[in-house]
């Protein structure tokens, strides 16, 4: 690899003490960090063990990585700038929650180690090349050898942990377990983890040999999946305007597969297009699926920010959009940039690189400001409800005061005791009534029984116009048995409990099938005018659609199979027919 920061061959085998001996330093430190923690030494510092805590795990490893490819003095930059990032983040983490050692404080790490992923081969590139924007050559070597010797040392590592369960498995046969407690031993575990991953990080580096073939085939493998991954999202994309954008809404997680998708596609086309300076370039059908990857790309992001929008739209901000909305503008420059070098007449696909750049140089800043308070999620999340609230957007009957109390961290705890104290108004006066109950509720405690009458209120029925049969909405059911109520308790926000009035066993009356988005349970009144369940279907496991139910396009037929009875009980067939 080019450039004065790179360590030759030689060099790089001197390098082998101070690896294994910052790795027996990480693991020795997070021993001592866990048994502190045991003994409950951090009662009144916990901010600072989180801090500690997240140094441990984050920054060894990019130290063991920048011995080998930074000057120690560009390398004690990093590790200052690094160690910064890690004590504001971390300290945060613990300072935004209503209790210090909440679970909730470990979501940070993976985001954080992404945006120091990303920021470590920024700046190591920059070093190497000697100048503030490397050529991209270099980001591009840096990373991908990096990326493979991460995974390289992590398999290494697993497969040091089964040969040790191995062994002490055939000395327990000798009726000898001195081998299992020493592996189950923190004393021994923490160290000899980090140990082994430390001699892994420095093998793989003498031998270069090994990470340039891992990482060649690697390229090849992702390279050759991209016409596959190109025609799945242009098949996608063709499809969508015949069944129109619902069948996506009603799966509860479009933005997070779009996304996804898009994160796929990204790492595919970079897989494709490598460093750029391949003298022949990939064959003609990689470079043409890229070219239609990435310009597929851009309807795909613009489909998940539409959906993400129509949510917040609907209702307001929570951290999961706001964490969402921030990543669909991130993979929004990567689709404009992508679209760009997809259509560029000079070389082939060139503007990805600077696309790429600039977007890892914005995948660190906003990582890094959403786990600040400059665009903390809860805190973001908190203003847009409380806008929406006293705009008068959200009656004060409606809105989630539990979601202050218990998901917005400490902005919307304090929120709500604000609330509680307000009396300026007469709309005030009714949300501080509300305010002040959410107060008076503890997390876990079983919620007040929503009244029978609201929930069955709650149900769409189809056909439109059509209503719940009167004998139905006021039969008082048994608590062991599958209810209406539970249709509308089951059935996600954004897919309602729908009912479908039909005749399915041609006895003249209209049976009721209520459909949660998982599965259509049937009801049937008896000659006592008392309602029954009497079964489930699975439209979901055979791929169908609920259009023509809701049509009233539905008729009953014949079992293709008929039902087996076991000691006087009937057993349906389940499968999905012609």
């Amino acid at each position: 690899m080019p450039g004065d920061g790179m360590t030759n061959g030689a060099e790089t085998t001197k390098l082998a003490l101070p690896r294994l001996l910052v790795g027996l330093a990480q693991g020795t430190g997070l021993l001592l960090l866990n048994k502190s923690w045991e003994a409950h030494i951090w009662a009144n510092d916990q901010w600072l063990f989180a801090v500690l805590v997240a140094w441990m795990l984050l920054v060894p490893p990019t130290i063991l990585v920048g011995l080998g490819q930074m000057r120690i003095a560009g390398l004690i930059t990093w590790i200052v700038g690094a160690s910064a990032a890690v004590g504001i983040v971390a300290r945060h983490g613990v300072v935004r929650e209503v209790t210090a050692n909440s679970s909730e404080n470990f979501i940070i790490w993976p985001l954080l180690g992404v945006a120091l992923f990303v920021a470590y081969h920024l700046y190591a590139a920059a070093l190497i090349d000697g100048r503030v924007v490397a050529r991209y050559r270099t980001y591009f070597d840096v990373a991908w050898k990096n990326g493979v010797q991460l995974a390289l040392s992590l398999l290494f590592t697993g497969a040091c942990w089964l040969l040790l369960w191995l062994g002490a498995s055939l000395f327990e046969l000798l009726k000898i377990d001195l081998i299992f407690q020493l592996i189950r031993s923190d004393w021994f575990s923490y160290p000899a983890t980090m140990v082994a991953f430390a001699l892994a990080v420095h093998v793989s580096d003498v031998r270069v040999g090994l990470i340039e073939g891992a990482r060649a085939l690697a390229l090849v493998l992702l390279s050759w999946l991209l016409p596959l991954m190109t025609l799945i999202a242009v098949g996608f994309l063709a499809v969508l305007p015949g069944t129109g954008l619902e069948p996506l809404w009603a799966t509860g997680s479009a933005t997070a597969l779009l996304l996804a998708s898009a994160c796929v596609l990204v790492i595919l086309i970079n897989a494709t297009y490598q460093h750029g300076e391949q003298e022949s370039g990939p064959p003609l059908a990689l470079r043409l699926s890229a070219r239609i990857a990435a310009l597929a790309l851009a309807p795909i992001v613009a489909i998940a920010g539409y959906s993400i929008w129509l949510r917040i739209d609907q209702h307001g901000l929570t951290p999961e959009r706001v964490i969402g909305a921030s990543f669909v503008l991130v993979a929004a420059l990567y689709a404009a940039g992508y679209v760009i070098a997809a259509l560029w007449p000079g070389r082939w696909m060139k503007p990805l690189e600077f696309t790429n750049v600039l977007a890892g140089l914005a995948i660190s800043a906003v990582v890094m400001a959403l786990l600040t308070p400059l665009a903390d999620p809860a805190r973001i999340s908190v203003d847009d409800q409380l806008r929406r609230l006293k705009s008068g957007l959200i009656a004060p009957d409606k809105f989630d005061y539990n979601f202050l109390r218990y998901e917005a961290a400490r902005y919307g705890a304090d929120a709500l005791t604000a609330l509680a104290k307000d009396r300026s108004s007469p709309l005030a006066i009714a949300i501080a009534q509300k305010a002040e109950e959410a107060l008076k509720t503890v997390k876990g405690a079983p919620a007040a029984a929503t009244p029978v009458e609201d929930l069955l209120a709650k149900i769409v029925v189809y056909p439109t116009g059509a209503v719940l049969p009167e004998s139905f909405r006021k039969q008082v059911w048994s608590q062991n048995s599958v209810t209406p109520a539970n249709c509308v308790q089951n059935a996600p926000p954004n897919a309602p409990c729908e009912a479908y009035l039909t005749d399915i066993d041609g006895n003249g009356t209209p049976e009721v099938l209520l459909y949660d988005n998982y599965r259509i349970n049937a009801f049937r009144v008896g000659a006592d005018n008392v309602w029954v369940w009497v079964g489930y279907y699975e439209p979901t496991m055979c791929g169908m659609t609920l259009q023509g139910l809701r049509a009233g396009h539905v008729r009953s037929v014949a079992p293709a199979i008929n039902d087996l009875e076991i000691d006087g009980k009937r057993l349906r067939q389940q499968g999905c027919g012609p």
